[in-house]
């Protein structure tokens, strides 16, 4: 994370994160993909999630917005995981190192929680934030992106 609690900052939703991120355009091959995906695994993803991965540009804005540059995983290489009543999906693989980035969410959430794996495709282990567009706001604000 970038390093800041949530408490110093006003509630963030899903157009403070595609705002900072600059996403503005749904791409409609990406809501395709993910419609698919939805139908495969008989679930529903989170509405930040679904707002995050359908924009146009978005693997290279997210790989530009994290310091480690992490790849933005398309719907079809999202590995799913069942933890009791909740999802969790792998969304982000680092271009190095093992460790990988999951939405966590119970169904029909409409924000998830974003934990961290320490081997690509080990379950998620540690709760880095309570909200995807925070998580994702907290690094591309606090100028720990790249830039």
């Amino acid at each position: 994370m970038g390093g800041r609690d949530p408490s110093e900052l006003p509630s963030v939703g899903v157009l403070d994160m595609l705002a900072i991120l600059g996403l503005t355009t749904t791409a409609p091959t990406l809501v395709a993909e993910l419609d698919a995906f939805e139908q495969e695994h008989d679930l529903v993803v989170p509405t930040s999630l679904r707002a995050l991965v359908t924009k146009h540009r978005v693997e290279q804005v997210i790989h530009d917005a994290h310091p480690t540059q992490p790849v933005l995983l398309r719907p079809a290489d999202w590995l799913v995981e069942r933890r009791g009543r909740d999802h969790a999906i792998r969304f982000l693989a680092p271009r190095t190192g093992e460790h990988a980035w999951w939405t966590v969410f119970p169904p029909g959430a409409t924000d998830a929680q974003v934990f961290l794996s320490s081997h690509r495709r080990c379950k998620p282990t540690q709760r880095i934030a309570d909200s995807l567009p925070f998580f994702l706001h907290d690094i591309t604000s606090t100028g720990h992106a790249v830039r």
